[in-house]
């Protein structure tokens, strides 16, 4: 799901966009929102980035940020 410019997307409008589509316990429990992703040169989610962003953004949340 993609926020147009200047909103924002939260757990509560994930949740009911994916409620009648998807099993219960495959809803999500958290979301993380990104300006922009990172690709391979062929196009592809470097998926192991995106988990070092996601941990790094946590890590940071408990240290005072």
């Amino acid at each position: 799901m993609i926020a147009r410019p200047g909103q924002h997307v939260d757990l509560d409008e994930v949740v009911r966009f994916l409620r009648d589509d998807v099993a219960t316990y495959k809803l999500p429990e958290m979301i993380e929102a990104f300006d922009e992703l990172p690709f391979t040169p062929t196009g592809k989610i470097q998926r192991h980035v995106l988990v070092r962003q996601v941990l790094e953004r946590r890590s940071g949340q408990g240290a005072g940020r």
